[in-house]
């Protein structure tokens, strides 16, 4: 099976039936996700989110812990909300698992737009995954294929607000259809501006530790998903860490 034709299967017990409402298929630790909440992202009306695109990242992050107020103004509510349960979520996972070297860690959502999700794997657990599934070490897709992580929307709790802010959105009668495209693009922007932030902070170490790691954000069960792995991924690692990420499948 090849990766185009991986990108569009199910994506078993995190993805499947995304698109139909938040609580469905998200991880268990996530609940119903029936977060009531305003119809809007950030403070603001979708009428007036601005879709950007990213520019290439920036690699000089601070020590982990806070940003002046000056870095903060860059990132919008949403995105500092986003980044806010990402740091929950991969603090926690590092936590748990002490002894683990991660190597990836991610932001995906739905193809309707509903959700975002984390996800996060390291050496120890793509090797347990590898060896649960019979698959060959030099499968990459047991590598980069988030939906095949072993922490794939684990310790996802965090992001239950996001998600039912997001639901709210959608599935509100006031929600002009046509515009779904740039909501989407907007969102896409948002989960990049996440890791941005937490990459500023040090989240994700610096100098030889930052060059193991590689950040990228996508879409599951969708066929949009490897196009916006790779352009997330060249936004927001440094030139070498990108390029070996747009090469993985070769």
């Amino acid at each position: 099976m090849n990766a185009s034709t991986r990108y569009r299967r199910a994506e078993s017990g995190i993805g499947a039936g995304m698109g139909a409402g938040i609580g469905a298929g998200i991880g268990a630790d996530m609940g119903a996700g029936t977060a009531t909440v305003p119809r809007a992202m950030g403070g603001q009306s979708i009428a007036y989110r601005e879709t950007t695109n990213p520019p290439r990242a920036e690699h000089a992050p601070a020590r982990e812990g806070r940003l002046d107020e000056g870095t903060m103004s860059d990132f919008s509510d949403f995105q500092r909300d986003i980044a806010d349960a990402a740091r929950a979520t991969f603090r926690a996972l590092r936590a748990l698992h002490p002894d683990e070297h991660f190597y990836a860690f991610a932001l995906y959502t739905d193809s309707g737009a509903m959700t975002v999700v984390p996800a996060a794997n390291s050496v120890e657990g793509l090797r347990r995954v590898r060896e649960q599934q019979a698959v060959a070490d030099d499968d990459p897709w047991y590598a980069w294929g988030f939906s095949e992580w072993a922490y794939a929307a684990a310790e996802a709790s965090p992001f239950n607000a996001i998600c039912g802010k997001l639901a709210d959105d959608v599935l509100s009668p006031q929600f002009v259809r046509s515009r779904f495209p740039e909501f989407s693009r907007q969102l896409h922007a948002d989960m990049i501006g996440a890791l941005r932030l937490l990459d500023r902070e040090g989240l994700f170490g610096t100098g030889d530790e930052r060059a193991a790691i590689t950040l990228f954000v996508s879409i599951s069960d969708d066929d949009a998903a490897e196009a916006l792995e790779n352009e997330s991924a060249k936004a927001l690692n440094p030139a070498a860490v990108a390029d070996a990420f747009l090469r993985r499948y070769d």
